[in-house]
């Protein structure tokens, strides 16, 4: 006769066999869609990756870095990141023609650790990562050898250690020297008092800066006249900002400017928003969706980063949120029109602030405190 601790190690043993089947099926379709993205990828597979090297390239031979004069933005071959971040392309750089591999290997090891690393139940882990494999932001930009996988990773590590100041200042401070964006991050966790954090980020960009210096990667001068570029970017065809959607459906040039200075200003004041009166969780998702749509210029991959706040909102049984990357399916692209790309933004910043609010009500005061005003004994709070 069997026990009934024989029977439970039984189905203890089942379930792992199915999960482990669940996860190796998942595995396949991750493999197919971006195995066939890969090959379908024409004359722009690696065009990102290709313009880091080449500019570590220059680098190397004692050449600058940035182009001379006007360069129009939305072009491959156009490096426009900060000088340090080429610190992390020149080891991909000495590999020669396999380093572009390398890189696209390392991009999806690091969009499946990101996946692997959110604070939800396993469940919405696995179901992150089918959509994003599935979806075009992941493919696209690993076939083209962005770096948004890499914000990815570091972005779900942010959300992981958000109790921890100085893994949090860190990583934050890499993601600022990858790209500017993540550095919204560090302005929050100012406003939100957290100063062992932001002094964290503050100091990390400042030593991976120095090392830049040191071996000549130091042209800020240069990198925002490149940035001052992108500003002019509304009549970009490939540009998916409110501004430049809103001109492609018919605005003229000077008022989808307008538009798009609006949003800055609006996004800029959810920032305010999003570290004094929300949780620090959907606080946090909340500026890394903004430091995305923020931009004049947004493109297809950027999207990625949504799949963050998804996860925590589909931890919070809020079904409906699947409609954002599932509008985003690289099967759903003939169909979604393009127009409406960027919605999804704008969807998901409102969900984490209705969201936000209402977890904000079953805190004591999660809130910074105020000067002179002495912090009521903190209630845990969820994840």
């Amino acid at each position: 006769m069997s026990t009934g601790r024989g029977a439970g190690a039984t189905d203890e043993r089942s379930r792992r066999i199915m999960l482990g089947l669940i996860v190796a099926f998942i595995g396949v379709i991750a493999i197919a869609y971006i195995g066939f993205g890969l090959s379908a990828a024409s004359t722009t597979l690696g065009c990102d990756y290709n313009t880091y090297a080449d500019a570590a390239t220059r680098h190397l031979n004692g050449q600058a870095i940035y182009p001379a004069g006007v360069a129009r933005t939305g072009e491959c071959g156009l490096y426009q990141y900060p000088p340090p971040f080429l610190l992390f392309v020149l080891p991909f750089v000495a590999l020669g023609g396999a380093g572009l591999w390398v890189w696209i290997a390392a991009s999806v090891v690091a969009f499946a650790l990101g996946c692997a690393v959110i604070p939800v139940r396993p469940w919405i882990r696995i179901a992150i990562f089918l959509l994003g494999a599935m979806g075009w932001p992941l493919i696209f930009g690993v076939r083209i050898g962005q770096v948004v996988p890499f914000l990815f990773l570091l972005s779900a590590l942010g959300w992981r250690w958000l109790d921890r100041p100085g893994p949090l200042g860190l990583v934050v401070g890499i993601g600022t020297i990858i790209k500017v964006q993540p550095g919204l991050v560090i302005a929050w966790l100012v406003l939100r008092l957290n100063l062992r954090a932001a002094a964290a980020a503050i100091a990390t960009i400042a030593v991976i800066g120095t090392a830049g210096l040191v071996v000549g990667l130091g042209d800020l001068p240069t990198f925002l006249r490149v940035l001052g570029q992108i500003s002019s970017a509304t009549d970009l065809a490939s540009n998916y900002a409110i501004g430049a959607s809103a001109h492609r459906l018919g605005l003229d040039l000077a008022a989808a400017g307008i538009l798009q200075a609006a949003n800055t200003v609006a996004m800029l004041a959810l920032v305010v928003v999003a570290a004094r009166w929300l949780p620090k969780v959907p606080g946090y998702l909340l500026v890394v969706t903004i430091s995305q749509i923020l931009s004049p210029i947004v493109w297809t991959h950027y999207a990625l980063a949504l799949l963050l706040p998804v996860a925590w909102l589909l931890e919070r049984r809020q079904w409906w949120i699947l409609v954002v990357p599932l509008s985003h399916l690289w099967l759903l692209i003939a169909i979604v029109p393009e127009q409406v790309y960027t919605v999804p933004y704008y969807i998901v910043i409102a969900a984490l602030l209705v969201v936000g609010w209402r977890e904000r009500a079953a805190l004591v005061d999660d809130a910074p405190p105020r000067p002179g005003v002495l912090p009521s004994a903190p209630r845990a709070e969820p994840a």
